[in-house]
């Protein structure tokens, strides 16, 4: 199940969902899905940043007030009129996020939040305190998500065993995307606790020869210039929008190729076997060394390579934002469901776990 249907119009009453905020390329793309659900309903509130050009917002018939941080009394006093949101989905930048998760604290509005920028301590505190659900997660991605729980179960039973293994962090986001991806730099963490040197640091890559040197000093290699990132695949539709990741392990000199071999094995039963690819095509190639699933729209695609020399890479390229909408929509109603526990700051990790069986 991901995006909201629109068969129609149905008899019951739609949650209404507040989204902070709808300006935003993420908020955007999410109000106008809901704007089109049969499923949920728009609020007809929203906050958005500090620079407010217009008081309204028009999707597909809907209209949505605009409140700046500074007009937040404003908020509460028509919210107050009109009743409170089922739901906050936010999609505010870092900077907002915690002010933001202490309103929806302080009023009682479960929230889905979908950014960085957040005290987890404090965060925790408020939400036991006020016996709220939510779910944040910086990657609403849920095949994301369940790749980084296959990996971290991996590590947390296999500390230390690939070292004398070599890695390169390659990947690719839009040109506007200015920071190094946080899925990546994630990544770093599983590596280094599984004896894989490796840094935090990203730097951009100006020509496709700076990919090995950029590696080869154990950082990450981003890139951000269109032309190469036509070079590398991206479709030219897609190069505003997508978010590509490849992680390449190979041997050292004198390190068994044997060593990679339970990793592969596990990455490989999750691309074939996990719930969260139900959907998605199934394609084995180079006899059974090269193993792919792709989204129904074509715009994701897992794949696993391994072979007998030890080398072994694993990709997840993201066109769009329908991986992250689909992940959005299921963290919703896992809220609105009841499925969430109450008091608690869930993640995507329990949003998929109900899927795991």
């Amino acid at each position: 199940m991901g995006r909201p249907t629109s068969s129609g119009p149905t008899e019951r009453i739609k949650p209404r969902i507040m989204i902070n905020s709808p300006l935003g390329k993420m908020g955007s793309e999410i109000a106008r899905a809901i704007a089109k659900s049969d499923e949920f309903r728009l609020y007809p509130l929203a906050f958005i940043g500090e620079n407010k050009k217009e008081d309204c917002l028009i999707i597909n018939g809907q209209q949505i007030m605009l409140y700046t941080p500074e007009e937040r009394r404003f908020l509460l006093e028509e919210v107050q009129m009109i009743g409170e949101p089922d739901l906050v989905v936010d999609y505010t930048l870092p900077k907002a996020a915690m002010v933001n998760a202490q309103l929806y604290c302080a009023q009682r509005w479960p929230f889905v939040m979908g950014t960085t920028g957040i005290d987890a301590i404090s965060l925790e505190k408020m939400v036991k305190e006020t016996g709220i659900r939510s779910v944040v997660h910086k990657n609403m991605g849920e095949q994301i998500v369940a790749f980084q729980r296959e990996f971290k179960e991996f590590v947390d039973a296999n500390p230390n065993s690939l070292m004398g293994y070599l890695v390169a962090i390659i990947e690719s986001h839009q040109l506007g995307k200015i920071d190094t991806s946080g899925t990546a730099k994630d990544m770093v963490d599983y590596l280094n606790a599984l004896g894989i040197p490796y840094l935090k640091e990203g730097m951009e890559v100006r020509s496709m020869d700076d990919i090995t040197s950029i590696t080869t000093q154990k950082k990450i290699a981003m890139i951000r210039n269109p032309q190469l990132q036509k070079k590398i695949g991206v479709p030219e539709e897609h190069l505003k929008r997508h978010g590509w990741h490849t992680y390449e392990f190979f041997p050292d000199e004198g390190t068994s190729p044997d060593l990679i071999t339970p990793l592969t094995q596990k990455l490989q039963k999750f691309v074939e076997e996990s719930p969260v690819f139900e959907d998605y095509r199934l394609i084995l190639r180079s006899s059974d060394t090269l193993i792919e699933r792709i989204s129904p729209d074509n715009k994701v695609v897992f794949s696993l390579f391994y072979d007998k020399k030890g080398r072994m890479t694993f990709t997840h390229n993201v066109n769009g934002a329908n991986i992250y909408l689909d992940g959005t929509f299921n963290a919703a109603r896992y809220i609105l469901g009841k499925e969430a526990e109450a008091g608690k700051v869930s993640s995507m990790i329990d949003v998929i776990n109900r899927i795991k069986k």
